[in-house]
Formats: C-alpha cells, structure tokens, sequence
C-alpha cells in the first residue's frame, strides 16, 4: 500500500551568525497502515545540497548545518522513502545566517616565515604585548618544532610578532642555542612563557633533556631587553629534574611546561608539570632565577594534566591545563580543563567542586573539539585584547592535513585563536562552540587602542535525550536477557540480577586485542540517537594497580572501527574517556586516540553515567560524549567524526585486565533535543 506523504521542515533557530550550528528538523507525514516511514531525508538551499540524514523510529530526520551562505536562504527537505510512501512533497524553511562581523579572520593564524612560505606549526604558544607611541606590538612565541616540511634549521623558541593578532612575521630564535647545562643530545626548548620583571623581559621555558639529575627534563630562563630577543640563558635551572613520587616512582618526572603569576603581595610563583608526576607549584625568587623547592605543593593530578597555565579572573587564580595526547596526528583528542583557587598554590577545585589533584580528577571543560576541522585544542594561553575581550590561543590539528608534509608521525600544530567567555564564573571558548575553523569566520580582535571588536557572545546549547525509544532501551528488571541482545566474538558471563546487569571485566586490551574482547550488542536505531547507561565498576577507591580496567559503552562497526565511552584506572587515578579507532589512513598513522570527559563519583565504588550522542551534521555523521557523576548535572566532552556506517551496533564490555566487575543498571536510547 502506499500513500501521500509530506515533508514537513523546522528550524530551531530561523537566525543564526555565519559558522554556528543551525539545526534542522524533518517529519514525514501521512498515513500508510500505520507504518513508521524509514529512509532519509535530503536537505538542500538553492542547488547546493547540504546532506543527507536516516529518519529516526519516530519518522524524524535532525540534521545540522554550518554551512549556509550568508544572507536568506530556503532550506528544503526531500524525503526519499520506502515502499510504503510515495508522491512526496517537499516543504522549505526560510532562513537568514548573518555575518560573525564586519572585519573577521580564520583559523588558523597566518605564520609568515617569508613572502612566499608560512609556518605550519606554532605549539604551547605564548603571547605578550609591547605597548609603545607607535601602537602595539604582539610577541608569540612557540615551541621550538620546524617552521615547516624541510626545514633543517636548529630552533630554539621561534618568535613571531603582529600588530593584528592575526597575521604574523617570523622574528626568529629566542635563543642562540641550548643552555650548557642542557646541551645534550635530543634535547629541545619546549612551552615558553614569558613576563616583564626587574626591568627585563624573562623567557621561561623547559628542556625535553638535562645534563642534570637523570638526565632529566627541567625549567630554564633567559632574559633580554627585548620581546624579540635575543635572550641571554642565565646559565643555572630554576626548577631541577626531581624523582616523581605519585604515579611513576623510581623515574624522573616530566618538568615541563612553566608558567609564572604574582599575588597581591608580591610574591610570585612557577608551575610546572606534567602527566608523568603531576603538575607542581613553587615560590619563585624575587630575581625570577631560583624557586623553593620547600615550597612545593601538586595541584593537579598525575597521568591526567600538563600545558598548565594561570589567568585570574573575578579574584580567582584560575588554572587551565590540557589533557591527553598532544600530537597524535589526525586522533589527537587533545583538550582544556579548568580549576580554580583564592591563592596560586591551589587547592584548585572544578565546578562541582572536585579538585584537579582528586583520584576522581577534577576539571571544568573549556575548550573541546567538536566536529569541525580541528582536532586536539589545547596547550594554551589566556590574553585580553584592546576592548577587554578575553581571548583563548592555542595549538590545534588540523584532521585534513596533521602532519608535516612528507613526515608522517610529525605532527603539524599550528596557532588558533578564539573568544574566551565567561560563564557562571568559568572559562569556556566560544560560548562552549569551542575551536572555530576555516568555516566559521570570527571577528577580529582588538589589537590596538581604540578599536573596537565585534564579537558577540552566543552561548550553545547541549543536545539532550527527546523521546525514548523502547525497542532500543532496557531497564534491566528482568533475570532474563531480552531479545534485542546478542553477543558479538564471545558472549560474556553476565548475571541479570533484577537491578541490573552484571559483567565481568576481561583481560584483553580494547585497542589491540578487540576481536577477543565479549560484547553485549544490540542494533542502534536509525537516524540521530542518544544513548544512555548508569556504571558502577568496582575498581579501588584510590591507589594504582588496577591499570586500564575498564567497562563502558562502545558503539561498534567492526573490530578496527568503533567508539568507546569508558570508565577506567589510569595508575593511581578513576576517570573516564572517550575512544575513537579506526583502520590506519596509511602507513605510520594511528588506529586510536582519546578525549577526556568529567570525574566519576567515588562512593562505596566507581560510579558513572555515560551518554554518546550521534547527530548528522553536514552530511557527516558526529559523536559527542557526556559523562555525569550523580545523573542529573552533564559534563559535554569533545566530539569525534566517525563513519561507522548503518550497521552500528550499541554495546556494553569490560576489558583490559580481568577481576572486576561492572554494573550496568539500565540502557536508555532516544531521540536527541
């Protein structure tokens, strides 16, 4: 039988600024016995097609766009249907996206080396303002990586400057050379940070390698009369290499990464750290070349955070460091966290109140990746510009091309820059849009007096649950498994308690070892979805030993594709993650990576609720995890791009090392708001 039917379209939003998410929504209607129509919806303005997106078991097609033109623009939605709908119309919205300002710029900065090559890459930036007659001029500052593919030259710190905060000239090396005490092969010049005191300009930096204690990693400093340098090395250590006493005893910890910040006595203080050992303050001396290694207090956790940097705001120190891997090519899941405190040496605690040093690890979510182009945002540093805007610059990857050409496994990370917001008192980039890119033009900031910006806040808005769908969703209050599940490589040894489903964790790794790892399956719906668990695993409530055991959800493709939302043991830390794997692009590229989300709880165990959204946006299909430790306040993670394609399947595992047990208390699939 077939019938009539009509497609009936809605905007959420009929005004939207150029490069922010505009959703759409498709309904098809009519009647055909009753039957739910499946198939897609094609969505289109003009000529230009935008994309396609499956009906959801309601009939619905969500789709989001950022790609309209400026100006006013009908979107039409154009069903393709099954056999129980025919004779389709097409209804059409009227929509109007306006400019991001009357001057913008794109991500990322243009990096000048010389009239006719660009630098592609400028990590842990740091940025500082020389004010003079003539106007202003910016400093940026990097890691000393090569300035682009066949660059032979030694860096040491490269230093560009602006007058625009958006185009940029190379400068040059902050430094000669390395240090005498750090001249040792494969050592580097990593994560500047640079202050104006004592009538100089002071160039904080770290050594990779040491001829020091271990050869270990350490913080130098150079001073010079200039932003642009030359620094002269002062020739001694202000932070030595230490034996990390947390999560790595018995080995060096990394001392990397400074950053510098004053009290309202005068006093100033050094931070340091990273993954391995934690992130450490200390008291600085008055000259800026010593600091009291008595003083020294951990402020945020190992095998967690490093790229630690301070800015105050509203009469806090606000910390905000990075998490995950750095430079992980086109996985590199990258991104920035915030605590804050009433005095530099901490405790620094969340907006839940968590601290950043806690087993359960702490951290506001301010900057994440989500969807577009860029990848891995973090290493960054906080700036105002001439109006009083905060501003946000950082190190991305680019997922299209991260590598330096020609050397894969090097990669690229050039410079972004975006607004900072303020929001309930926390940091968060763009209105929580996070990294702009070539698609989203912003408006220039203020870099010299008198100027005026033309930003303008625009808070997002999170997807959240709609309308539950039954055939998909299991309370679990039975002592039998329902039908909708199945096994996938082995079935695992569940228990069905009538309160929920028990599984134990097994001893093979999810990233290597996935074709022996037990999946509990079922189908996922068609079209945009959310799906929901409460976890407990009952790992220690604090201590190492429990290394990567894990339980989660994973939304399942085959053994090399597929994305994890997981709950489990970093050494002497809980937390929870959000995994991507794919098949290798090409040889030397990765076939996984990783994003942090929020803490679980710690009660009398491990305890999480999970949430993977998938939306279409663009025509691409997007996954963006939450994570809450009591299920009522949500913490939005990064978002990866996946092709998992219409075979998905929803899954619930334990794995990485045997003798645990997890607790699913219910999976709860819906529609997504």
């Amino acid at each position: 039988m077939t019938a009539a039917s009509t497609t009936t379209l809605a905007a959420t939003s009929v005004t939207a600024q150029q490069g922010l998410p505009v959703r759409l929504a498709a309904a098809v209607t009519g009647t055909a016995s009753g039957a739910v129509p499946t198939g897609s919806v094609t969505f289109a303005t003009g000529s230009t097609t935008l994309g396609s997106s499956t009906l959801d078991p309601t009939g619905t097609a969500e789709f989001i766009t950022t790609m309209l033109p400026l100006g006013s623009s009908t979107v039409t939605a154009a069903y393709g249907g099954d056999s129980h709908y025919s004779g389709s119309t097409s209804a059409g919205s009227a929509l109007t996206i306006t400019s991001a300002g009357a001057k913008t710029y794109s991500n990322p900065l243009a990096l000048a080396v010389t009239s006719t090559q660009a630098a592609v890459s400028c990590a842990d930036p740091a940025i500082y303002k020389l004010q003079s007659a003539a106007g202003n001029t910016w400093y940026l500052y990097c890691t000393s990586d090569a300035l682009y593919s066949g660059d032979t030259a030694q860096h040491f710190i490269n230093v560009f400057s602006s007058t625009d905060l958006v185009n940029w000239t190379y400068v040059g090396n902050a430094f000669a050379g390395l240090p005498s005490w750090a001249n040792v092969t494969g050592a580097m010049m990593w994560a500047p940070a640079i202050e104006f005191m004592n009538g100089e300009y002071y160039l904080y930096y770290a050594v990779s390698a040491s001829a020091l204690a271990g050869n270990g990693s350490a913080i130098g400093v150079g001073t010079s009369s200039s932003p642009a340098g030359p620094f002269v090395d002062h020739g001694t250590a202000v932070v030595e290499p230490e034996l990390a006493t947390l999560c790595c005893a018995g080995s060096y910890r990394a001392t990397i990464d400074p950053d510098i910040t004053e009290d309202s006595s005068g006093q100033r203080y050094i931070l340091f750290g990273s993954f391995e050992g934690g992130i450490f303050v200390r008291k600085l001396s008055a000259d800026g070349f010593t600091s009291d290694a008595s003083s020294e207090t951990e402020i945020a956790a190992d095998n967690r955070y490093e790229g630690g940097n301070w800015w105050v705001h509203g009469g806090y120190f606000y910390l905000l460091a990075s998490s995950t891997n750095c430079c992980n090519g086109p996985l590199t899941g990258y991104g920035v966290f915030a605590g804050r405190a009433t005095t530099p040496m901490g405790p620094y605690v969340d907006a839940a109140g968590v601290s950043l040093s806690a087993v359960d690890t702490g951290g506001t979510p301010v900057l994440a990746m989500n969807g577009n182009r860029v990848v891995g945002p973090g290493g960054n540093v906080v700036f105002t510009d001439a109006t009083g805007q905060d501003y946000i610059l950082y190190h991305g990857v680019l997922a299209g091309s991260p590598y330096y050409a020609g050397d894969v496994g090097y990669t690229a990370r050039p410079a972004f820059l975006d607004a900072l917001d303020w929001v309930n008192g926390w940091p968060v980039a763009r209105g929580g849009y996070g990294p702009s890119d070539a698609d989203a033009p912003q408006p220039m900031p203020a870099a010299q007096a008198g100027e005026t910006g033309g930003y303008q806040t625009a808070l997002a808005i999170d997807a959240a649950p709609q309308t539950a769908v039954s055939a998909f969703s299991d309370d679990f209050t039975d002592t039998k498994l329902a039908a909708q599940w199945s096994s996938i490589h082995s079935a695992p040894g569940i228990t069905l308690t009538g309160n929920g489903l028990e599984m134990p964790t097994a001893a093979f790794d999810t990233t290597n070892a996935m074709a022996s790892v037990p999946l509990l399956a079922e189908n996922a719906p068609p079209g945009d979805f959310m799906v929901e668990t409460e976890l407990d695993l009952n790992l220690p409530l604090s201590g190492a030993g429990a290394d990567y055991a894990q339980a989660g959800l994973l939304l399942y493709a085959d053994d090399a594709d597929y994305l994890r939302l997981d709950l489990y043991a970093n050494s002497d830390t809980r937390q929870i993650e959000f995994v991507k794997a794919q098949a290798a692009a090409g040889v030397g590229y990765p076939t996984w990576g990783a994003t942090d989300v929020g803490s679980p709880a710690l009660t009398s165990t491990v305890t999480a609720w999970l949430r993977i959204a998938r939306l279409s946006v663009n025509g691409e299909q997007h996954y963006t995890a939450w994570s809450s430790s009591d299920g009522m306040r949500w913490i939005r993670g990064g978002t990866w791009v996946a092709a998992l394609g219409s075979n998905t399947r929803v899954c619930l595992y334990g794995g990485n090392r045997s003798g645990f047990t997890a607790t699913f208390h219910y999976v709860h699939v819906s529609t997504v708001q």
